[in-house]
């Protein structure tokens, strides 16, 4: 399986993400149910938010600053001090997603104390605030100490001066990048078809794909097979020959993901090829993998146009 340079979001020594923890695996764990991180697999725990995640997924890097953000302002608040945030990256901890039934990225999931069980408000989406946690998580129910007023929390620089200091967003790159020839366009599209393929089909599941998955892959395959253009040296020659063989042998895709790799290795002419997707310079604008995807990909819709 195909895998970007950077597995996890939030468990990078170069970045503060406190208090945000990603789980990442102790190699030498092992035995059954050693995959599942703790907090999942017990009761045995106070008020928790976990983010589920894949970090190639743009809605996931876009959201990043505003998940590590409220974390510091719902821990800055005394009630909110031992709600606890976890981050599972999807691309490492696949078995840990399927279990807990994720579909799309990023999923926010809150966790009452004492339960393993998750729940989503409904009308809440991934954009919640400290006031939201608090409530939602009922805190304030099982403290001991004075009921509060939740709306009149302030802000955490006017309660809490010394708490973490606020995420501080990045500024917007320069946009001095040279701009694609057609063969570097079409490259781009052929980048990101490969590594869909590899990520986006079998993401969290461990079983056979579900009939209606199976059948939207097939229209989408069939579909890209009449509209992409079979230039040669742009890599579309490459994807026009897997997707006849994907077709061809279409009933043992939806058998599981090993035999689905299995076929898309016998579909790739160069097996020893490097299975880090490359994208252009203006694609990841400097070198940045996880934006080369999200703009290969709108690249190959707009090639499916022409």
């Amino acid at each position: 399986r195909t895998a970007m340079a950077k597995d996890y979001l939030y468990h990078d020594e170069k970045e503060d993400t406190t208090p945000v923890q990603d789980f990442v695996l102790d190699p030498k764990r092992s035995g059954e149910g050693s995959f599942m991180p703790p907090y999942l697999n017990s009761t045995d725990h106070g008020p928790q938010i976990v983010e589920f995640y894949a970090p190639w997924c743009p809605h996931c890097q876009h959201y990043k600053p505003h998940y590590i953000q409220v974390a510091r302002d719902v821990q800055a608040i005394p009630q909110g001090k031992n709600i606890m945030f976890h981050a599972v990256s999807c691309t490492v901890h696949r078995k840990v997603c399927s279990a807990e039934n994720i579909k799309g990225f990023p999923t926010i999931k809150f966790f009452k104390a004492g339960s393993a069980t998750g729940f989503r408000p409904r009308k809440a989406g991934n954009q919640f605030t400290a006031r939201d946690a608090i409530k939602w998580l009922e805190v304030e129910s099982s403290n001991h100490t004075a009921h509060i007023n939740l709306g009149l929390l302030k802000s955490d620089e006017e309660q809490h001066p010394e708490a973490l200091p606020p995420v501080q967003k990045q500024p917007p790159p320069k946009r001095d990048y040279r701009h694609r020839t057609q063969s570097e366009l079409l490259s781009d599209a052929a980048a990101s078809f490969e590594f869909a393929l590899h990520h986006s089909i079998y993401y969290t599941l461990d079983k056979a794909l579900p009939h209606e998955e199976q059948s939207a892959l097939q229209n989408w395959l069939s579909l890209l097979r009449r509209t992409l253009p079979a230039t040669t040296g742009s890599g579309m020659k490459l994807v026009h020959s897997q997707i006849t063989d994907l077709l061809q042998q279409f009933d043992q895709i939806g058998l599981g993901e090993d035999k689905f790799v299995k076929l898309l290795d016998e579909s790739n002419p160069n097996p020893t090829k490097t299975v880090e997707p490359t994208w252009s310079e203006e694609c990841t604008q400097g070198g940045d993998s996880h934006k080369g995807y999200t703009c290969g990909l709108w690249t190959l819709f707009h090639v499916m146009t022409l």
